[in-house]
């Protein structure tokens, strides 16, 4: 006989040995299980985003710079891991040598916390601003509540769930006789828990999935007004006449030639179109406006100190 159908006979003559027991369980588990979700179901309509404090918003940011430093950290330490080992440090390339799988895998931790400095960097910038932190405070606010919302499809899928068991079960007289509770409750009422155990799990998974949708829709809506609220303030800006290329820059009137290049760069990397590509149109339009801003701001910089 195939080990497959060996398998499936066994495991099904165990479930049919453990069915008391487990019903049995049921009549104590899910009273238990239903009194916690109840517990855990979100009151109101959700997090609104007027409602959240600036330390909230202020804490993400946080958690992005220890990330970054936690990333300098280990790139410091790879730094001392190889010059510990004596691996041939390239001061000009800024990386060891690579005649070693020491001096390669080195390298490539390295290149990748190196990476990670740069992609947290930009998010740092991006946080610069009060009101997009306050915003992934909301979101993240939103998403844990709806995540908690799962909680009333279980809770519902219990109580149908065991309805559906007593209807099937005194309709067809197939509750087992056997159980190991009191006397005074009857096999029917046992084994329908199970039916509630499995409309329980069932309004687990049909709910996250129907309040993912939700919040998914709704953090959608609110990109989108943030979406045009700032499109306004690009066009807005661009349109102001005669502003100092410093002020667009973001430096001082006497910054070093350096900080200006360092400030274009940053500048840049934040408006470019590449970098909104997956925006929408009105985003990608107002940063092809915000690039030739920042461009017109650099070159105005570059014929004044003359570099």
């Amino acid at each position: 006989m195939h080990p497959v159908i060996i398998f499936i006979v066994l495991a099904a003559i165990l479930f049919v040995l453990a069915l008391p027991y487990l019903a049995s369980l049921s009549l104590y588990s899910l009273p238990v299980a239903v009194a916690w979700w109840l517990s855990k179901i979100p009151k109101g309509d959700g997090p609104k985003l007027a409602d959240i404090p600036d330390e909230a918003g202020d804490a993400i940011l946080e958690r992005f710079k220890e990330q970054k430093r936690a990333a300098e950290a280990h790139v410091q330490s790879e730094r001392r891991r190889g010059r510990a080992a004596n691996v041939r440090f390239i001061e000009r390339e800024d990386r060891f040598e690579n005649r070693s799988n020491l001096g390669q895998g080195l390298n490539r931790s390295i290149e990748a916390g190196l990476a990670e400095i740069e992609e947290l960097d930009e998010h740092i910038e991006r946080l610069a601003d009060p009101g997009l932190r306050r915003f992934l405070a909301w979101r993240n606010d939103y998403i844990a509540w709806c995540e908690l919302g799962r909680y009333r499809g279980a809770v519902l899928g219990a109580v149908l769930g065991t309805i559906a068991g007593l209807v099937v079960l005194e309709v067809f007289d197939a509750a087992p006789s056997t159980v190991f509770v009191p006397n005074f409750i009857g096999p029917t009422i046992v084994y329908s828990l199970l039916f509630g155990w499995v409309g329980a799990l069932l309004g687990l998974f049909l709910g996250r999935r129907h309040l993912a949708t939700r919040a998914e829709a709704e953090i959608e809506a609110m990109e989108a007004a943030a979406d045009d609220t700032q499109t306004e303030e690009h066009i807005v800006a661009a349109t102001m006449p005669d502003e100092d290329w410093h002020e667009i820059l973001g430096v001082a009137a006497d910054a070093s030639n350096d900080d200006i290049r360092q400030a274009y760069k940053a500048a840049i990397r934040r408006s470019h179109p590449d970098f909104v590509a997956n925006m929408s149109e009105n985003i990608q339009q107002a940063a092809v406006g915000e690039t030739q801003r920042i461009n017109d701001a650099y070159r105005r910089a570059k014929e004044l100190r003359g570099f």
